[in-house]
């Protein structure tokens, strides 16, 4: 997974619960310095420990930590890639563009980025389906991510999902704009 996840989870933990979390957080395991950069790859299992750290320490649902992170990560993946919402007018076009457009970006950037797949199923006036597929199973970062771009655009949208397999892991999202 791309250090630069990472290096904003960090900055998240800081901001959202505070420096002494993000020590704990950061603390040595074993071996295993917790040292990130934004140009590095690291295993998903790192970012998954640092998740479940965040957990403990704050007493907080792990879903409610990678949704929030979700929100806070649009802002600042358009902060560092403009063009992930270059040419387009609002939210829907955004979130429906992933595939064919951002990802496609992303591996040029980042060949080795390992990204989950999204297929526009259905895109009729205010309304978005979308399948996701992903083995890490991050659908609720994901539903994170479309608020996020719902506000940036200063739009209000709401995101449903369902889980319609486990192997391989999909899900179909629902996302409206109200």
């Amino acid at each position: 997974m791309k250090g630069a996840v990472f290096t904003e989870f960090i900055e998240f933990v800081e901001e959202t619960y505070g420096f002494d979390t993000a020590d704990i957080m950061l603390e040595p395991v074993g071996d295993n310095e917790k040292i990130y950069t934004q140009a590095g790859n690291y295993p998903f299992e790192e970012l998954v420990a640092l998740v479940v750290s965040v957990h403990i320490t704050e007493q907080v649902a792990i879903e409610d930590i990678l949704y929030k992170f979700g929100v806070y990560l649009f802002k600042k993946l358009v902060h560092m890639a403009p063009f992930l919402v270059q040419g387009s007018k609002n939210t829907l076009e955004v979130i429906s563009k992933v595939d064919t457009y951002i990802h496609i970006e992303v591996k040029k950037l980042y060949p080795e980025a390992e990204l989950p797949k999204f297929k526009v199923l259905k895109l009729e006036g205010n309304n978005l389906e979308m399948l996701y597929s992903s083995d890490k199973k991050l659908e609720i970062l994901a539903k994170g991510l479309m608020i996020g771009a719902s506000k940036y655009f200063n739009e209000e949208i709401v995101v449903d999902y369902r889980v319609v397999s486990e192997e391989p892991h999909t899900v179909i999202f629902n996302v409206q704009k109200v």
